[in-house]
């Protein structure tokens, strides 16, 4: 869990093992040395307009249908609420599949290893259709009322309340030492806005060998999809038509960060 991470509670180093299980009363120690810290909470609706978008194949869950102009209104999509972050394309399109391929068949999921292997699969197949590649021609992004420039090849694009992504990636970071990002903060009221390349790209940023290329910080933003497109927020993924994404600020709330050297909140 990525909020987990930032916050410090991912890490069981210090709690002791018994019969290879944490010890609770090592963890409510540190609950109980805790700091508190503010986590921004953002809000996400959904102004969806005719779909013309093209449509996306889900291994072990069919396909999903392509909605015409003669089709009765799609009903707005509830508005959600987001604490770490959104994606839309290749990193939504894969947990789409994964999420698709687990409620066709759940027992082909049982164990973490499992899991990876299936997403590390799924991104492979990914890899070879590209099935995002058009992105930089499907949608716009406007930070604080200005256009973003997406690069061309760009097969996602994430949005960033917190320094964490996919199990622990920092994608916030400048690639340039000389020179340097504004600083991340979950409690700024500001989103990072970054790039993606493929699942390949997502596979190398896990290891270590690469960057993302950082494309903004704002405090809103604005996404105006022109096609079917999957998206993810905190990595529950769907599909989502056509439609035009509003992201500002909700409230803050109260988390407690555990002391230890890991923590980046």
């Amino acid at each position: 869990n990525d909020l987990a991470r930032v916050l410090g509670w991912a890490q069981s180093g210090g709690w002791g093992l018994e019969a290879g299980r944490v010890q609770m009363s090592h963890v409510l120690v540190d609950v109980e040395k805790a700091s508190v810290a503010l986590l921004d909470r953002w809000k996400i609706e959904f102004n969806p307009t005719a779909d013309r978008g093209r449509s996306f194949d889900h291994p072990g869950g069919g396909h999903h249908r392509r909605h015409s102009m003669g089709d009765p209104a799609k009903p707005v999509r509830p508005a959600r609420i987001m604490n770490n972050y959104l994606g839309v394309g290749v990193d939504a399109k894969v947990a789409l599949d994964v999420h698709n391929m687990r409620e066709t068949h759940p027992e082909w999921f049982f164990s973490q290893m499992g899991n990876k292997m299936w997403y590390t699969g799924l991104g492979a197949r990914e890899n070879l259709s590209h099935s995002c590649s058009n992105l930089a021609n499907m949608l716009t992004v406007e930070c604080d009322g200005k256009r973003v420039a997406i690069p061309p090849d760009a097969e996602g694009i994430l949005v960033l309340n917190i320094n964490s992504f996919m199990g622990g990636v920092t994608l916030w970071q400048s690639p340039d030492a000389d020179r340097p990002l504004p600083p991340q903060s979950m409690h700024d009221q500001l989103l990072e806005v970054v790039a993606v390349f493929g699942s390949a790209h997502l596979g190398r940023l896990q290891l270590g060998l690469t960057t993302a290329p950082c494309l903004a910080q704002c405090s809103t933003l604005r996404i105006t999809t022109k096609g079917e497109l999957p998206m993810q927020v905190d990595g529950e993924p769907f599909v989502q038509p056509r439609a035009t994404v509003l992201i500002n600020h909700h409230n803050q709330a109260w988390m407690l960060v555990r002391e230890t050297e890991e923590v980046t909140a």
